[in-house]
């Protein structure tokens, strides 16, 4: 074999010289840059799990109170309902009774103007026969003969 000459020790001095500095310079700055970004990722997706976590508890927390609005509208709805149906009722028995009422005046009016009217048709009726009578007769009917 050879022996080592000056001109290899030369070039592996220089290969350790460049191996020594490529690592300091590129390797070592590039393995540190991959950590920080492997941890700015682990970093971001712990933040993203508990944006997430926190944006299912805002979820489960809205639609629980969606939930209690409903049950509390259709509570409201209820008693509204309730409510007018009292009312309508009461309107509308105040509204029969004033109806009977006014059925009842307006009966006990007919009423007399009926009975109004049969006491002058019978003066009336009387007054005609007793005009009958005389000219038929040529006589009163109340003078007898």
């Amino acid at each position: 074999m050879s022996t080592l000459d000056g001109t290899f020790l030369f070039q592996l001095a220089i290969f350790l010289l460049v191996l020594v500095s490529l690592n300091q310079l590129v390797f070592k700055p590039l393995k540190k840059h991959q950590e920080n970004r492997d941890n700015s990722f682990d970093s971001l997706g712990n933040e993203i799990k508990t944006a997430e976590n926190d944006n299912n508890k805002l979820i489960s927390e809205y639609s629980e109170r969606i939930d209690r609005l409903k049950s509390e509208m259709q509570h409201i709805k209820a008693d509204i309902k309730q409510k007018t149906d009292k009312e309508r009722d009461e309107i509308l028995e105040k509204a029969r009774q004033e109806a009977d009422g006014w059925l009842q005046k307006e009966e006990e009016e007919l009423q007399a103007a009926a009975a109004e009217s049969r006491r002058v048709l019978n003066t009336r009726t009387r007054q005609l026969a007793s005009d009958i009578f005389t000219r038929i007769m040529g006589r009163s009917p109340e003078t007898g003969h």
